[in-house]
């Protein structure tokens, strides 16, 4: 377990470790707006498109062997990146790290669900969470101290002590029985129709939603060319699933139970909105209260903070009581409350609502990380846990992708609203047009040279447009919150069906 908790946190970490390095990076490498979405992008499109290719070669050739390799996966790129000397280096470094996080993140649980009986489960993964959490809080301070008093390469070489001793305590305690297929065997096994259908679909569909949002008009054809080749790939995906592959990677069956659709809708809602939260509250903070980075890292840790104990209460709930929709209904509806809540955000400082709303969303947040998994295994055969496993894991990381980008857009067209009275405010006509391009790359120091009136105006402005994210938000929780009430009782068992890796075990179509 101890493994387990390292790798949670050591991922967790890395994303919001090297999200703060960024800006760092892009003045080192002097890179382009292109190069710079491509450092950020790669990670994300080499850790979904592979999530489910892993989870079956896992099911091929062992868990242990396959999460091994992507710990190598992991902490090579992390080496790559630390070394670089170019942005293409970096961004070749940020893929492999993204394609070894994938799968750890998707192998843990997989192991998880092989160990420990339904019933058991709910506590450890909540454990597992809990320093996933961890990383998620210690990320913004750690990173900002480490750029500021050493280098931004640090961010990267920190992976590796971390990550070597979630190894070795992986190799050393991991007992998993070991197939031992033949490795010729076990690849004309693999769906590879699939597996290409799935890996292309979704690196074509983010990155026509990255280079939207980021670098091309909606409107261009390379943008509606990848869009919706990566629609079409996908469904050509879904019907190799349905009608052609043996052993289909996620097979269609998952989707045969409503309790297991709710729960992947749940899932989907929750990872489209949580990083919503995370990437615009600290904009607000930034922008309309006039937050120093580390105040703002501190009025975060209001949120963030009690994810730890939230998450590792909601797992000590379920694996006590046995029940888990008690505890997504009371997890959707914070979620839904706190987004709300967040509604009502003034343009100055409140603490009262700074601190009450991250506290309820927070309530909403934590539980909703591992909970709706509980209750997708707990209507799924045993064959098939690994992909479900998977489906759950790709589901999370495409809403997310696909959220922020949704809410930037909103925000972003109602802030053009907001132009003209800007300007008749008198802000500076580069202000208001810099604004009017992408609001979010916007410097907090220019702000803060504005006069105060001008901060007023611009303060008013954005909270404005922000509220149509929260309104969203909002949206997309209730519906996470309506999902949850289509949610079955299903007891959870105390019996442990042992769950064997191999091409013997695995379910033909």
């Amino acid at each position: 377990m101890s493994a387990f908790c390292l790798g949670g946190f050591l991922t967790s970490l890395d994303i919001v470790i090297v999200g703060t390095a960024l800006p760092a990076i892009a003045e080192a490498f002097t890179i382009s707006s292109v190069q710079y979405s491509w450092a950020a992008s790669s990670y994300l499109l080499a850790s979904a498109s592979l999530l489910p290719t892993w989870a079956k070669l896992s099911d091929i050739f062992g868990r242990k062997s396959i999460m091994l390799l992507g710990y190598a996966c992991f902490l090579i790129g992390s080496l790559v990146c630390a070394i670089s000397q170019n942005a293409g280096m970096l961004i070749v470094g940020r893929a492999l790290q993204g394609a070894g996080a994938g799968n750890i993140e998707v192998l843990i649980n997989i192991c998880l669900a092989d160990l420990f009986n339904i019933r058991e489960r709910g506590l450890y993964i909540g454990i597992y969470s809990a320093s996933a959490a961890a990383g998620v809080v210690l990320g913004p301070v750690l990173g900002g101290a480490l750029i500021s008093s050493t280098s931004w390469r640090w961010c990267f070489w920190i992976n590796l002590p971390v990550g070597f001793l979630s190894l070795c305590c992986l190799i050393n305690f991991l007992d998993l029985p070991n197939p031992h297929t033949p490795v010729i065997q076990g690849l004309k096994a693999i769906d590879w129709p699939g597996a290409l259908a799935i890996s292309s679909g979704t690196i074509m569909l983010l990155l026509g939603i990255q280079f939207g949002a980021a670098l091309y008009p909606w409107s261009s054809a390379l943008v509606l060319g990848l869009i919706l080749g990566g629609l079409a790939t996908l469904a050509l995906f879904l019907f190799l699933q349905w009608k052609i592959s043996v052993w289909p990677i996620i097979p269609l069956r998952l989707f045969s139970s409503a309790s297991s659709v709710a729960a992947l809708i749940i899932c989907s809602c929750h990872g489209f909105s949580y990083v919503a939260a995370l990437y615009f509250l600290p904009i607000y903070f930034s922008f309309v209260l006039h937050a120093s980075p580390v105040t703002t890292g501190l009025y975060l840790l209001i949120l963030t903070g009690p994810l730890v104990v939230v998450v590792a209460s909601a797992g000590i709930i379920v694996e006590r009581t046995g029940r888990y929709r008690f505890v997504i209904w009371t997890a959707a509806f914070c979620l839904t409350l706190g987004f709300g809540l967040f509604t009502n955000f003034p343009s100055h400082l409140s603490w009262v609502r700074v601190i009450i709303y991250q506290l309820i969303l927070a309530l909403g947040i934590g539980p909703l990380f591992q909970t709706p998994l509980i209750a997708l295994q707990s209507w799924t055969k045993h064959a098939d846990i690994s992909s479900a496993n998977s489906l759950y894991s790709f589901t999370r990381e495409l809403s997310s992708s696909v959220g922020v980008v949704v809410a930037q857009i909103i925000a972003q067209n109602r802030l053009k609203q907001s132009m003209p009275g800007l300007l008749r405010a008198g802000l500076p006509s580069d202000l208001v047009s810099s604004l009017s391009r992408d609001f979010t790359a916007m410097s907090s120091s220019r702000i803060s040279a504005l006069s105060k009136p001008h901060q007023e105006h611009l303060g008013r402005a954005l909270t404005d447009s922000l509220r149509y994210v929260w309104t969203l938000e909002t949206a997309i929780a209730g519906i996470a919150f309506i999902s949850s009430l289509l949610l079955r009782h299903n007891e959870l068992s105390k019996n442990h069906n042992e769950v064997r890796a191999g091409l013997h075990k695995m379910e033909r179509l």
